[in-house]
């Protein structure tokens, strides 16, 4: 029994220990937006980012789709060394 609660404690601490708060998951989907955007620039070459930041998210998400559409790499020149 004493070994099951320290195997639980563990556990726990380990748990506790990868959680994050709700700050830092804020923080975190604020880069990842921040890249996104950053990195759509690029790709569109006419937007720049704070036009792309200040998009509804109908059009952020139609420009997102239609900008990885047309630069997807293409899977037949990926391949088998033929």
């Amino acid at each position: 029994m004493k070994r099951r609660n320290e195997l639980q404690n563990t556990l726990q601490i380990a748990i506790d220990s990868e959680r994050k708060t709700s700050s830092q998951l804020i923080v975190e989907l604020w880069r990842n937006f921040h890249e996104l955007c950053l990195s759509l620039s690029r790709l569109d070459g006419k937007m720049n980012f704070k036009e792309i930041q200040h998009l509804n998210i109908y059009d952020f998400y139609n420009l997102k789709k239609w900008l990885f559409k047309l630069h997807k790499p293409k899977t037949s020149d990926m391949g088998t060394g033929d």
